[in-house]
Protein backbone atom coordinates (compact mmCIF):
# COMPACT_ATOMS: atom_id res chain seq x y z
CA UNK A 1 0.00 0.00 0.00
CA UNK A 2 1.13 3.38 -0.81
CA UNK A 3 0.92 6.00 1.93
CA UNK A 4 -0.13 9.29 1.52
CA UNK A 5 0.27 11.87 4.31
CA UNK A 6 -3.31 13.92 3.81
CA UNK A 7 -1.98 17.25 6.60
CA UNK A 8 -5.08 18.77 7.37
CA UNK A 9 -7.71 15.80 7.32
CA UNK A 10 -10.02 16.05 10.03
CA UNK A 11 -13.87 16.37 10.59
CA UNK A 12 -14.26 19.55 9.00
CA UNK A 13 -12.30 18.25 5.92
CA UNK A 14 -14.13 15.71 5.55
CA UNK A 15 -17.78 17.42 5.91
CA UNK A 16 -16.30 19.45 3.14
CA UNK A 17 -15.49 16.61 1.18
CA UNK A 18 -18.79 14.75 1.72
CA UNK A 19 -20.57 18.16 0.02
CA UNK A 20 -18.22 18.20 -2.34
CA UNK A 21 -19.29 14.27 -3.60
CA UNK A 22 -22.92 15.54 -3.50
CA UNK A 23 -22.14 18.51 -5.50
CA UNK A 24 -20.42 16.15 -8.63
CA UNK A 25 -23.39 13.36 -7.65
CA UNK A 26 -25.69 16.25 -8.53
CA UNK A 27 -24.04 17.24 -11.29
CA UNK A 28 -23.30 14.04 -12.78
CA UNK A 29 -19.87 15.03 -12.66
CA UNK A 30 -18.44 11.90 -10.41
CA UNK A 31 -15.47 9.57 -12.99
CA UNK A 32 -16.43 6.20 -13.08
CA UNK A 33 -14.15 4.06 -14.96
CA UNK A 34 -14.61 2.24 -17.59
CA UNK A 35 -13.37 -1.16 -16.50
CA UNK A 36 -15.68 -1.06 -13.10
CA UNK A 37 -17.87 -3.91 -12.80
CA UNK A 38 -19.93 -2.56 -10.44
CA UNK A 39 -22.73 -0.28 -10.65
CA UNK A 40 -22.25 3.45 -10.33
CA UNK A 41 -24.21 3.56 -6.95
CA UNK A 42 -22.10 0.71 -5.40
CA UNK A 43 -19.33 3.19 -6.08
CA UNK A 44 -20.56 5.93 -4.60
CA UNK A 45 -21.18 4.59 -1.67
CA UNK A 46 -17.67 3.54 -1.29
CA UNK A 47 -16.54 6.36 -2.24
CA UNK A 48 -18.58 7.84 0.63
CA UNK A 49 -17.98 5.77 2.96
CA UNK A 50 -13.85 6.21 2.01
CA UNK A 51 -14.32 10.02 2.93
CA UNK A 52 -16.55 9.24 5.92
CA UNK A 53 -14.53 7.20 7.88
CA UNK A 54 -11.35 6.15 5.94
CA UNK A 55 -8.49 7.25 3.16
CA UNK A 56 -7.29 6.19 -0.09
CA UNK A 57 -6.14 3.18 1.28
CA UNK A 58 -9.63 2.39 2.31
CA UNK A 59 -11.05 3.23 -0.91
CA UNK A 60 -8.37 0.57 -3.01
CA UNK A 61 -9.40 -1.89 -0.82
CA UNK A 62 -12.95 -1.73 -1.26
CA UNK A 63 -12.85 -1.37 -5.20
CA UNK A 64 -9.99 -3.68 -6.37
CA UNK A 65 -12.14 -6.34 -6.90
CA UNK A 66 -14.40 -4.54 -9.14
CA UNK A 67 -12.17 -3.71 -12.05
CA UNK A 68 -11.69 -5.71 -15.07
CA UNK A 69 -9.37 -8.18 -14.78
CA UNK A 70 -7.40 -6.83 -18.00
CA UNK A 71 -6.75 -3.67 -16.25
CA UNK A 72 -5.18 -5.47 -13.02
CA UNK A 73 -3.05 -7.45 -15.29
CA UNK A 74 -2.02 -4.31 -16.94
CA UNK A 75 -1.73 -2.07 -13.85
CA UNK A 76 -1.31 -4.47 -10.99
CA UNK A 77 -1.56 -0.68 -8.77
CA UNK A 78 -4.77 0.40 -10.45
CA UNK A 79 -7.25 0.51 -7.78
CA UNK A 80 -4.68 2.21 -5.55
CA UNK A 81 -4.17 4.65 -8.73
CA UNK A 82 -7.76 4.82 -9.09
CA UNK A 83 -8.07 5.33 -5.07
CA UNK A 84 -5.28 7.95 -4.65
CA UNK A 85 -6.52 9.98 -7.01
CA UNK A 86 -9.91 10.10 -6.62
CA UNK A 87 -10.12 10.71 -2.72
CA UNK A 88 -7.07 13.32 -3.02
CA UNK A 89 -9.08 15.29 -5.30
CA UNK A 90 -12.16 15.30 -2.42
CA UNK A 91 -9.34 16.18 -0.48
CA UNK A 92 -7.89 18.96 -1.90
CA UNK A 93 -10.95 20.41 -3.15
CA UNK A 94 -12.28 20.78 0.67
CA UNK A 95 -8.76 22.30 1.10
CA UNK A 96 -9.52 25.08 -1.07
CA UNK A 97 -12.81 25.65 0.61
CA UNK A 98 -11.60 25.26 3.86
CA UNK A 99 -8.81 27.89 3.20
CA UNK A 100 -11.58 30.30 0.96
CA UNK A 101 -13.67 30.32 4.16
CA UNK A 102 -10.34 31.43 6.52
CA UNK A 103 -9.05 33.90 4.06
CA UNK A 104 -5.71 31.87 3.83
CA UNK A 105 -3.67 30.33 0.81
CA UNK A 106 -2.84 26.59 0.11
CA UNK A 107 0.57 24.80 -0.65
CA UNK A 108 1.61 22.61 -2.69
CA UNK A 109 3.80 19.57 -0.75
CA UNK A 110 4.55 15.83 -1.57
CA UNK A 111 1.84 13.35 0.29
CA UNK A 112 3.29 10.57 -0.88
CA UNK A 113 6.75 9.66 -1.91
CA UNK A 114 7.46 8.13 -5.27
CA UNK A 115 10.63 6.45 -6.64
CA UNK A 116 10.71 8.96 -9.81
CA UNK A 117 9.76 11.67 -8.96
CA UNK A 118 8.45 13.99 -12.44
CA UNK A 119 10.56 16.70 -12.34
CA UNK A 120 7.29 18.77 -13.30
CA UNK A 121 5.72 17.75 -10.01
CA UNK A 122 9.11 18.71 -8.06
CA UNK A 123 8.57 22.39 -9.42
CA UNK A 124 5.55 23.44 -7.31
CA UNK A 125 5.98 21.41 -4.38
CA UNK A 126 6.24 24.39 -2.00
CA UNK A 127 4.02 27.06 -4.18
CA UNK A 128 1.60 29.00 -2.77
CA UNK A 129 -1.63 29.43 -4.79
CA UNK A 130 -5.12 30.95 -4.96
CA UNK A 131 -7.86 28.11 -3.09
CA UNK A 132 -10.09 29.71 -5.62
CA UNK A 133 -8.07 29.03 -8.74
CA UNK A 134 -7.08 25.57 -6.88
CA UNK A 135 -10.83 24.81 -6.80
CA UNK A 136 -12.44 25.73 -9.87
CA UNK A 137 -9.48 24.06 -11.45
CA UNK A 138 -10.10 20.17 -9.39
CA UNK A 139 -13.89 20.98 -10.19
CA UNK A 140 -13.55 20.36 -13.69
CA UNK A 141 -13.37 17.16 -15.33
CA UNK A 142 -9.69 15.84 -15.99
CA UNK A 143 -10.76 15.75 -19.87
CA UNK A 144 -11.67 19.51 -19.94
CA UNK A 145 -8.91 20.76 -17.65
CA UNK A 146 -6.64 23.44 -19.01
CA UNK A 147 -3.09 21.20 -20.08
CA UNK A 148 -1.13 25.00 -19.70
CA UNK A 149 -2.56 25.99 -16.73
CA UNK A 150 0.04 26.49 -13.44
CA UNK A 151 -1.87 23.67 -11.46
CA UNK A 152 -1.60 20.80 -14.22
CA UNK A 153 -0.27 19.04 -12.09
CA UNK A 154 -2.40 18.80 -9.21
CA UNK A 155 -5.16 16.15 -9.26
CA UNK A 156 -3.07 14.08 -11.78
CA UNK A 157 -2.73 10.49 -11.05
CA UNK A 158 0.58 8.96 -9.12
CA UNK A 159 1.56 12.78 -8.83
CA UNK A 160 1.81 12.46 -5.42
CA UNK A 161 1.25 15.86 -5.20
CA UNK A 162 -1.29 17.84 -2.56
CA UNK A 163 -2.03 20.70 -0.69
CA UNK A 164 -2.12 21.62 2.59
CA UNK A 165 -3.54 25.34 4.35
CA UNK A 166 -0.57 27.39 4.21
CA UNK A 167 0.49 28.84 6.89
CA UNK A 168 3.27 32.01 7.14
CA UNK A 169 6.27 31.30 9.35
Amino acid sequence: MRIFRFNNLNEEIRNLMKLELNMDQNNNNIYFSKRFTIDNNKYINMLQTAIETGNNQTLAMMIQNYLERTEQSIFTDASETLADGEFNKYYMRAISIDAINKSKQVQVYRARNVIEPRQISEIIIGKVLNPIEVLNYLRTSISQRDKTSSLKTLGVPNSGLSIQLFTSN
